[in-house]
């Protein structure tokens, strides 16, 4: 009699207590789950961003190699045709004459003419210049070929210094671009390995709330079948309790009568 009302008590206590914690365990576990999908998530994220960096740095740096060896090959063009162009003009002061015609200087002129590297004017100019074949034929230079010569040296040396700087800039502006990619990269690795860290703890929580959940569901399970296990017993005591008080106090009174029958 005393557990029945003792006991049943605290188990009553105990399923009160179980009922509000499983499901705040269940929520807990939930958003636990949730939280590893989520991250699981980022980590793919960025994996595929240090993936798209990777690849942008390396495209640009195959271009970079591209553009300098475009700029390798005009700059030394250039620089050619300008050395031979100074051959030239210090063979036209000279005076040389037809001679001149024959010489690498001559041929010199001619492909830049013919590849319209200086105006239609200069160009007709230097083409009569050009025309004659016979060395033994005094061309007599003029002035005005010199001129053209050197403006057209003049000319190279400008676009030569132009082509210099453009490649200072585009040698700058990549440096720029593949620092502040590499600090993005940085930047990424380190938010994946933080986040993958973040998920293989959050793991171990989610491993460690389920073992608590399902602890706690079976306590939960078994407290109530004890419950009503007890609360069945009690119920049967109580009632052979009260059977047996009912059937004493018959017997009590049936005394009493009989005593009462005695002494008449």
């Amino acid at each position: 009699e005393c557990f029945c009302n003792t006991g049943k008590t605290n188990l009553e206590m105990s399923i009160a207590t179980g009922e509000k914690k499983v499901p705040q365990l269940e929520g807990q576990l939930t958003g636990g789950l949730q939280k590893v999908e989520q991250l699981g998530g980022d980590v793919i994220r960025k994996t595929q961003e240090k993936k798209d960096l990777t690849q942008k740095m390396d495209e640009t740096s195959k271009m970079r190699d591209k553009d300098h060896a475009s700029y390798l090959k005009e700059s030394s063009e250039q620089k050619a045709d300008i050395e031979a162009l100074g051959k030239a003009i210090t063979a036209l002061e000279k005076g040389v004459g037809g001679s001149f015609l024959q010489t690498p200087a001559a041929d010199v002129l001619r492909q830049l003419v013919q590849t319209r590297k200086v105006s239609a004017g200069d160009s007709e100019v230097l083409s009569v210049f050009l025309s004659v074949r016979d060395s033994s034929v005094s061309t007599g230079p003029t002035d005005e070929v010199i001129g053209i010569c050197k403006q057209m040296q003049s000319t190279m040396k400008e676009v030569l210094s132009e082509v210099h700087a453009n490649e200072k800039k585009s040698v700058s502006d990549f440096l720029a671009m593949k620092a502040a990619t590499e600090a993005e990269l940085t930047a990424v690795q380190a938010d994946i390995e933080m986040k993958m860290e973040r998920k293989s703890k959050q793991q171990v929580n989610n491993v460690a709330m389920k073992e608590d959940l399902d602890t706690s569901t079976e306590e939960l399970a078994e407290d109530k079948t004890f419950y009503k296990e007890t609360t069945d017993k009690c119920r049967s005591v109580e009632g052979a309790y009260r059977d047996h008080q009912a059937s004493r106090s018959a017997e009590l009174v049936e005394i009493g009568r009989a005593s009462c029958r005695e002494r008449v």
